[in-house]
């Protein structure tokens, strides 16, 4: 399961954990070697999967926690991320 979970007659245990990668264009300003902060990526307009996603809900719960809101460029599931991308679209 994607989101964390709170029920009490399950035990839960991690499978696994995994890095989150923010992807933009050339010139955007990222760097690979320089960590972002989610409170930086919050005044980014993003491409996202739709809910109810558990990925995006699990980006939902991770920026409510810290008081901001996601901006959301695009909801797409089957567009090719990298030419969204690309076309600076978020």
């Amino acid at each position: 399961m994607a989101a964390p979970l709170t029920e009490p007659d399950l035990l839960i245990e991690p499978l696994l954990e995994e890095q989150l990668y923010l992807v933009g264009p050339v010139g955007c300003g990222l760097r690979s070697n320089q960590p972002i902060s989610l409170d930086d990526v919050a005044d980014c307009k993003l491409i996202l999967t739709p809910r109810p996603d558990g990925l995006r809900t699990l980006i939902e719960a991770e920026f409510a926690r810290i008081g901001r809101r996601i901006k959301v460029a695009v909801e797409t599931e089957y567009a090719p991320m990298a030419d969204l991308i690309r076309g600076k679209v978020g």
